[in-house]
């Protein structure tokens, strides 16, 4: 009998040798992939994939996640999450970052799972930069797909946005190479331009609650005291055109489940352009992921596999293919 055990590490091999040059195989695989799914094996399954991108960031498997039905993604879901505590969490991110970047149709899913609360508690905790940008990156291009189900995180949102001015108005700010510092700058920029292009009345509303600092009395002109705002904040919200909801709209309005119903990602993109001062920068930055999500990979320690030769690679995965499906109905618990 095979043991679960046994199998993950056949599978894992299998898709080392693929991602060597069997190309010709590569249906059959996936075949055979989504079989074993269909057989209620998803589990084992989809963990040694997550599991085999992390360590090689292999394409194949990529490509099998990104073509996972909706029935199997809250395992997907959780194996990121427990990487987002392990030292793949970097490539964790770079994998979540492509599951939105190219709009897998169950990614509203994420909303509400462990591993979305996961990324916004990351984004408030995190000092290791990298990490931060790739995190910011998910969390700047996940809300014009998911417009209505984050609407009771918005304050988490806000949040997150001030803990990163404040990131950038502290000691850090000094350690930071030049370069990374104004990648980070222009990615806080893209984040608090999309959250006040979407709900620009809860953003002001968040914004003076945290900011504003009443005179003595409560009433009249007040100052804004904060070093954070006027060297972070304010700067931001210099390249912001008026949102006309600000004018003819509310906080509340736009919570309104209603009000997103009808519209689709790429009309909210079209909004979110025309209420900056400098949309092509900012706007490259927010969908340009997949060339920020390669830079900022480069750092991750990946386990390249050594195969003799082609050949003997693409003879090895047919026969490892065979013998995995000979064993379909033989795995057990461990």
């Amino acid at each position: 009998m095979t043991t679960t055990t046994e199998k993950r590490k056949g599978f894992s091999e299998l898709l080392y040798l693929l991602d060597k040059g069997s190309v010709e195989d590569e249906a059959d695989f996936e075949e055979l992939f989504h079989e074993e799914l269909r057989s209620g094996r998803d589990s084992w399954l989809v963990e040694g994939v997550v599991d085999h991108y992390l360590r090689t960031q292999s394409q194949c498997a990529l490509k099998l996640l990104l073509r996972l039905s909706e029935n199997h993604c809250t395992k997907l879901f959780e194996r990121l999450d427990y990487a987002l505590r392990t030292e793949r969490r970097l490539v964790a991110l770079y994998l979540l970052g492509e599951l939105v970047g190219q709009d897998v149709p169950w990614i509203h899913r994420l909303v509400g799972e462990n591993l979305f609360l996961s990324l916004l508690a990351l984004l408030q905790e995190e000092e290791d930069l990298p990490i931060l940008m790739a995190a910011l990156v998910v969390i700047t291009i996940l809300p014009p797909a998911v417009p209505s189900l984050i609407l009771p995180y918005l304050e988490m949102l806000f949040n997150v946005f001030c803990r990163l001015a404040e990131f950038l108005s502290t000691k850090y700010a000094g350690n930071i190479p030049d370069v990374l510092l104004l990648q980070l700058k222009v990615g806080i920029h893209a984040y608090i331009h999309r959250l006040y292009a979407m709900y620009p009345c809860n953003a002001i509303a968040y914004l003076r609650a945290r900011y504003f600092r009443p005179t003595t009395g409560g009433t009249g002109n007040g100052k804004q005291s904060s070093v954070e705002f006027e060297s972070i904040v304010a700067p931001f919200m210099n390249h912001l055109r008026l949102h006309p909801h600000v004018i003819v709209s509310s906080a509340d309005n736009e919570r309104s489940q209603e009000l997103w119903r009808h519209l689709e990602p790429h009309d909210i993109l079209v909004t979110c352009e025309k209420l900056t001062t400098v949309p092509k920068q900012i706007e490259s930055w927010a969908t340009d992921y997949l060339g920020l999500m390669t830079h900022l990979r480069s750092t991750a320690d990946l386990e390249p596999y050594q195969a003799t030769s082609v050949s003997a690679s693409r003879r090895l995965a047919r026969r490892r293919l065979t013998n995995l499906s000979r064993q379909g109905n033989t795995a057990e618990q461990d």
